[in-house]
């Protein structure tokens, strides 16, 4: 399986008017924001971090349908993946400093980047 397979689809940031707003810390739910994929082996959740300045992407691979190996390097390659976003997520978050992608196999925390789009 190709890595670009792996890669979910992200409803954060579609074409919906609702995502079309300019968000405050305040308007943003605490903890997990569930997203959805185009896998159900994957769980994914965002977060934002108001006093970190980071919003972060978590995916949780189920370790009997992927295997590690599979999963090494995904974080940078869906950071890569997300360059052309950085513009939407400014306008959109624009407390957002830092974006930042952890890929996690089962609960084991394989890969992490994070990088400054502003």
């Amino acid at each position: 399986m190709r890595k670009s397979q792996l890669l979910p689809l992200l409803l954060l940031l579609s074409s919906s008017p609702v995502f079309s707003a300019i968000y405050s810390c305040a308007d943003i739910p605490s903890g997990r924001n569930t997203l959805e994929t185009n896998n159900s082996e994957i769980n994914a959740f965002y977060v934002i971090n108001c006093s970190d300045q980071t919003l972060t992407y978590s995916y949780q691979y189920n370790p009997a349908s992927f295997n590690s190996e599979q999963l090494h390097g995904l974080a940078k390659e869906m950071i890569k993946n997300m360059h052309s976003d950085k513009a939407i997520l400014n306008k959109q978050y624009p407390f957002v400093n830092f974006l930042s992608f952890k890929i996690y196999h089962g609960s084991t925390l394989l890969d992490s980047v994070i990088e400054k789009i502003k």
